[in-house]
């Protein structure tokens, strides 16, 4: 049975109530270990035909008497959409310029098992839905939502791609079994991928040169430029007003010369890291698109963490326990090749946008990095002190320790 629908709006997503999918960090079912974040776009363009379909348009959304009791979900299934809900009331505009999370359309799916899809729901149709019912105020969360389950396996079966295609429209799948506060990065993470891929051509598909090397030298600066950021995010406090980012219990009140200058020696630690690396992938490839694409995706989704669950309020872009947590070779090297850049643009992103930076301008292709290198407009001189600076760290010593620790760790994944 097919979905009939003449026309959708401009965002359109499936989420599949299933697998816990969490953002960095997180975790999933035993069976099968969907990623939240991945560099390989899901949608090619706006506006033109892509390999499962076509994108959607905007359109007003439809209006039809909902009922005031229905008995066609869960427990779990009004939780849920009191979630998309809650996410949706935060005005994610405000967060990341352009992203507007209330207007998405979403086909959310539950199941209860790895391999068994049960119930779907449509939130934010734009029309009537051929063979939908529409849920009652005694269910909908305060949401327009109907029930669906047309198309609930097809969605089902594509879930570890993300997207499926209904009447030559793509659309976003993401699975969970519950309501957990790990569907947050779900639903969020998985919409705002749609937006990027259909707002930053110039990230969407990009090809790159990945294969830098992780030498003791590179790891050190890597952990050093952890240790700068992992208090974020911070508030940033404007003489004669209240913090106006972060919480209200973040860990520190930082002014903007103190922002300025970590973000200085962020940029002094990652040229030299750059400088390091004779392959250029750091400055071509991971800079401008780990950092950007993935680091702003986790900057969107903790900070919806941070005011909607309230074991969160005080988490970090930072997650890993630098000194002391155990690593394989291969979970060290995926973080510190790649997983780390989600962290550390995120805290980048954060600092740029308090010091009024336009996010708008990483849509375009701009990095972290040179954003903030413009931003800044450093002179040579004052990123050698800057660098100095950096160095001077007072975990400097146990951070040259935990790389050399490292280094033998993760290079056994190379010479194997």
């Amino acid at each position: 049975m097919n979905i009939k629908i003449k026309k959708l709006p401009q965002y359109v997503a499936i989420i599949v109530l299933g697998a816990a999918v969490t953002g960095c960090g997180g975790s999933s079912s035993a069976d099968e270990q969907p990623q939240l974040i991945t560099p390989k776009a899901l949608i090619q363009s706006t506006g033109t035909e892509t390999s499962a379909g076509t994108s959607s348009t905007s359109t007003p959304a439809v209006t039809a008497t909902t009922p005031e009791t229905t008995t066609l979900t869960t427990e779990t299934d009004i939780e849920v959409l009191a979630q998309v809900k809650a996410i949706a009331d935060k005005n994610t505009a405000t967060i990341w310029p352009g992203f507007d999370y209330a207007s998405i359309a979403q086909y959310l799916i539950r199941q209860e098992s790895v391999s068994r899809p049960v119930s779907g729901f449509i939130v934010n149709p734009v029309n009537e839905i051929e063979g939908g019912q529409i849920l009652g105020e005694n269910e909908n969360s305060g949401l327009s939502a109907w029930r669906y389950d047309g198309d609930l396996f097809a969605a089902f079966d594509n879930r570890a791609d993300k997207q499926h295609s209904m009447d030559n429209h793509i659309y976003v799948v993401s699975t969970y079994y519950k309501s957990d506060k790990d569907n947050i990065a779900t639903f969020v993470g998985n919409a705002f991928t749609l937006h990027q891929n259909n707002h930053w051509p110039s990230l969407a598909n990009r090809d790159f040169n990945d294969a830098y090397p992780l030498t003791e030298e590179v790891l050190t600066l890597k952990l050093l430029s952890l240790e700068l950021l992992k208090a974020f995010p911070q508030v940033l406090v404007r003489e004669g007003k209240k913090p106006f980012w972060g919480t209200e219990k973040a860990p520190l009140l930082l002014n903007v010369e103190q922002l300025k200058d970590i973000l200085a020696q962020y940029v002094a630690v990652r040229r030299e890291e750059i400088s390091l690396d004779s392959s250029m992938s750091l400055a071509g490839g991971l800079s401008s698109y780990y950092e950007a694409k993935l680091g702003s995706q986790h900057f969107l989704i903790t900070t919806l963490e941070r005011v909607l669950v309230a074991s969160e309020k005080q988490k970090t872009y930072v997650s890993e326990d630098l000194f002391s947590k155990k690593y394989s070779p291969l979970t060290g090297f995926a973080y510190f090749y790649s997983g780390m850049f989600a962290e550390t643009g995120a805290a980048v992103i954060d600092i740029l946008k308090q010091l009024g930076y336009d996010l708008r301008q990483i849509e375009q292709g701009t990095s972290p990095y040179d954003a903030a290198k413009e931003l800044l407009s450093l002179s040579e001189v004052e990123l050698d002190q800057a660098l100095e600076k950096a160095k001077s760290h007072e975990n400097w010593s146990a951070i040259e320790q935990r790389a050399a620790e490292l280094s033998v760790i993760i290079n056994q994944v190379s010479s194997s």
